[in-house]
């Protein structure tokens, strides 16, 4: 089978042209730079807030009532139900790891079309390469399922 690719051919800018990696607990944002690649991390268990016991212990949910509503377009009476006697307090967002900065002394990439970055998404592989006077430089980044 074919890989499946994202294909650039030039560095990310800004974090929303980088590409992520990842295995469902950690993470990373690519931005494919040869000289100065900025990788930012992050990990499942950083989050904000302090770590409290989360779960609604007021929690007596009659799934009855609450079907009743939805099926009858009450969805504005639905959701305050669910806030009040199903949610748990669950406002807290992800932090990020940090970041890690790979310094590489190579030649300065120049504007002819000699870069290119892929992400393979079979394979959950991100690719970058750029030939200049003859020479191919590579690199390949992953984060391992184990």
């Amino acid at each position: 089978m074919d890989d499946l690719e994202i294909i650039f051919d030039k560095p990310a800018a800004e974090w929303n042209e980088a590409l992520p990696l990842g295995n469902g607990t950690m993470g990373a944002m690519s931005y494919g730079r040869f000289q100065n690649e900025k990788i930012e991390l992050n990990l499942d268990t950083l989050w904000s807030g302090n770590g409290r016991y989360k779960e609604n212990m007021n929690a007596h949910a009659d799934l009855e009532f609450l079907r009743k509503k939805v099926l009858a377009g009450e969805y504005q009476d639905a959701e305050d139900y669910c806030r009040e006697n199903i949610l748990g307090d669950w406002t807290e967002s992800y932090l990020p790891a940090g970041n890690l900065n790979i310094d590489v002394k190579v030649p300065e990439l120049s504007e002819n079309g000699n870069y290119e970055r892929r992400l393979l998404l079979n394979k959950a592989i991100e690719k970058i390469e750029f030939r200049l006077d003859g020479r191919l430089y590579q690199r390949e980044f992953l984060v391992s399922a184990a």
